[in-house]
């Protein structure tokens, strides 16, 4: 009984934070820093080095993906 409750009060934390974010806190520069696979863990590939996402208020977004300049919305 004490775990699923523990279970359910995890669930509604991270429920409720994932409600309190907002347009502006995805609205920034992402760069790339490495991949998550399988749980481990690699570092980007030499190409990848300068790659980012900018997301913008305007739903317009600029990428950078291996060196190629990509724009749209």
């Amino acid at each position: 009984m004490i775990r699923i409750f523990a279970i359910t009060i995890l669930i509604l934390a991270f429920s409720l934070n994932a409600k309190s974010q907002t347009k502006l806190d995805f609205c920034k520069k992402w760069n790339l820093e490495g991949y998550i696979y399988w749980g481990k863990a690699f570092s980007p590939e030499e190409t990848e080095k300068n790659d980012y996402l900018n997301f913008k208020e305007d739903g317009t977004f600029i990428s950078v993906d291996e060196g190629k300049l990509e724009n749209g919305n």
